[in-house]
């Protein structure tokens, strides 16, 4: 029986190599596709609202949305922003006249103040916001 030369140990080593690199390449790829997909939302502010809203906040991770002193007048559209989780509650302030104060907020789709968003994209969502009484 003879011993194996430089060149079979040579060899084998390079197999070895060349295969962790090839999982460690792969598992790159996998880890980079996962945190591509972002959660993100943006609200519109409804044109039955009763005014400018401002300091809306996605509760579940404390994310909030502000537009300085001026809010976010009717129709207009917040900024989009990542969230973590995709079922919270949302407050805001409404500004009806004599500065803000605290607003009930409500949206359609949902029936209440509360929203589910879909995982791994961009969602809107209309927000009507009324003087909580």
């Amino acid at each position: 029986m003879s011993e194996p030369g430089i060149f079979d140990l040579k060899e084998n080593t390079m197999r070895t190599a060349s295969f962790i690199i090839s999982i460690l390449f792969a598992l790159s790829f996998i880890f980079l596709g996962c945190s591509e997909d972002k959660t993100e939302l943006a609200f519109i502010n409804d044109d039955s609202s009763d005014g400018p809203i401002n300091y809306i906040v996605w509760t579940e991770d404390s994310v909030e949305w502000a537009n300085g002193d001026i809010g976010y007048d009717l129709g207009d559209k917040t900024e989009s922003k990542e969230v973590d989780h995709i079922s919270s509650d949302v407050s805001c302030l409404v500004n009806a006249g004599g500065g803000f104060v605290t607003a009930a907020p409500w949206f359609e789709d949902s029936n209440s103040s509360s929203l589910t968003i879909d995982d791994g994209s961009s969602n809107t969502y209309t927000l009507r916001a009324a003087v909580a009484k």
